[in-house]
């Protein structure tokens, strides 16, 4: 009988499993380039996440360009030129227009456009869109106090979105919270979240998972019941007092104040809407405060658009609610005569 040396049998064993191995192994990985390659050619012009997503290599940097004071706006000149009316918005995401691929989109473009063409000619409007992503109230006041009111704004927007009311410590929990769901060394992870469409939205589906399956104690899951626990105890008493101070910085500088509550766009069409009673808090609260209230959800719901987020991963607004939170913030300045020269529509 012939001796079977352990390198032979090796080779032997190779030659009967290894190329079975080789095969399945390729084959799951041209299934996973070529979806990979299906999802590039599908979401390079859509944004589906943040910075760290695959949109920070695509849709960010086609589409993402600042003026020399850091803002998504035309540029701007520090003193207002004579004749001219300045408004002066404040906000995070939804105000920058994160999804929105040209800045003549956003809200605040659009409502200069708007004032400029129903005005009477003999002032100027100027809507200065200073949305960075990111920013709770607490830091759009910090903006205001150190920057905002050098620009002499005549007025001042806030677009307020749900999130508004997270302190820093909640945010970084929240993002630690984010970094479940993956059993990869962080390296690996941080490299495939961000350029590849397949592991961000599989690893998103998971999440999502995982948040539906908490039990929060309410009848919410998920970021839902994050939201919700931003306007309850004590982080409510925080909130309010911050908006309370924005508020007062405005009034000892002359400077009506409208805040502008955006909706949960991703849920803002269920029946029934699980955020009213942040929408009741937040307009009881700006009556007690003296300030300007505009609830975008009632207009929203009008709307007969298909879609109102910017895609299927992304809840941002999108063109259409922009156009909206436009034409709502307008109606508002007009009804109330905050802007001067005003020639109504139709007229």
């Amino acid at each position: 009988m012939a001796l079977v040396y352990p390198r032979e049998k090796i080779r032997r064993s190779l030659a009967r499993f290894g190329l079975p191995v080789v095969t399945v192994v390729a084959s799951i990985a041209i299934v996973l380039i070529g979806f990979e390659i299906a999802l590039h050619l599908k979401y390079r012009n859509i944004q589906i996440g943040g910075i760290d997503s695959p949109s920070g290599v695509t849709f960010y940097r086609k589409y993402y360009t600042l003026n020399s004071w850091g803002f998504r706006d035309v540029e701007r000149q520090q003193s207002k030129p004579a004749g001219t009316f300045r408004v002066l918005v404040l906000g995070d995401s939804f105000t920058f227009g994160a999804g929105i691929k040209f800045k003549e989109d956003l809200y605040p473009a659009l409502l200069e456009a708007k004032l400029n063409s129903a005005g009477e000619g003999s002032i100027h409007f100027e809507v200065i869109n200073t949305g960075i992503k990111g920013l709770n109230t607490s830091q759009q006041h910090e903006y205001l106090r150190e920057k905002g009111l050098a620009l002499d704004p005549d007025i001042v927007v806030i677009g307020h979105v749900l999130n508004d009311a997270e302190t820093p410590e909640l945010k970084s929990e929240l993002v630690r919270s984010l970094r479940t769901g993956t059993l990869l060394p962080s390296r690996f992870h941080r490299i495939l979240n961000r350029y590849s469409f397949t592991y961000y939205i599989a690893r998103r589906n998971l999440i999502g998972l995982l948040r539906d399956s908490a039990d929060s104690g309410t009848d919410m899951s998920g970021y839902d019941a994050y939201l919700d626990s931003l306007y309850r105890g004590q982080n409510l008493e925080v909130y309010t007092a911050v908006v309370a101070a924005l508020a007062e910085t405005c009034k000892e500088n002359g400077l009506p104040m409208l805040l502008v509550s955006f909706p949960r766009i991703s849920r803002a069409r269920e029946s029934p809407y699980p955020f009213p009673h942040i929408t009741r808090i937040l307009q009881e609260f700006a009556t007690e405060e003296d300030i300007y209230f505009v609830d975008l959800l009632p207009a929203v719901l009008r709307s007969e658009a298909n879609t109102l987020t910017v895609s299927a991963w992304d809840g941002h607004p999108n063109e259409g609610v922009h156009s909206i939170a436009a034409e709502e913030i307008y109606r508002r300045l007009a009804a109330e005569h905050l802007i001067p020269n005003f020639k109504p529509e139709g007229s």
